[in-house]
């Protein structure tokens, strides 16, 4: 079987398997911060016009109380957007206070976004009570599209009521 580009094939204890090369990093539309539990915040990304084609895991690039992208991303391989721009070499990269490239020019996007985490991808306590509310009284962590420095992910502190741009992460 011919692979696309973007994949390659790995063999782990005789069983041979497909690995996209890269994880995928693409917007998603506005919302205010009450998408609900992981799995409903994940299907947005599953369902969105924005994802790439060919992948078999999409997910909100947010973190709940105990559950952040470090629990899940993978660490061996790169992070790019759609347009094939390098954000990240990898996992390791992506969370260490830096990018390589902010999301603005590799074509995310240049508006602030909802985190809920701390440069470092840990979870932060300021996440709209694990994305359940509206209330303008609550906080929650946001980044910009503007920085390749810890602010990309952890640029402020705003109120849940809100709207703004959903990330997403395709692997």
């Amino acid at each position: 079987m011919k692979l696309k580009t973007n994949q390659y094939t790995k063999t782990l204890n005789a069983n041979t398997e497909n690995v996209l090369l890269s994880i995928i990093m693409y917007r998603e539309g506005i919302y205010q911060a009450n998408f609900g539990d992981r799995t409903t915040a994940d299907n947005i990304c599953s369902q969105s016009s924005e994802k790439p084609e060919g992948y078999s895991t999409y997910k909100a690039f947010i973190a709940y109380t105990n559950d952040s992208p470090l629990m899940w991303l993978p660490h061996d391989r790169p992070i790019k957007s759609k347009t094939d721009n390098l954000i990240a070499n990898d996992y390791n990269d992506l969370f260490d206070g830096t990018i390589n490239m902010t999301l603005s020019n590799a074509g995310i996007y240049v508006s602030s976004y909802f985190t809920g985490m701390n440069s470092d991808g840990t979870s932060n306590s300021n996440n709209c009570n694990d994305f359940s509310t509206t209330n303008g009284a609550i906080s929650v962590m946001i980044g910009t599209g503007n920085s390749t420095q810890s602010d990309w992910i952890e640029k402020e502190l705003n109120g849940c009521g809100s709207s703004m741009r959903l990330t997403c992460v395709a692997y």
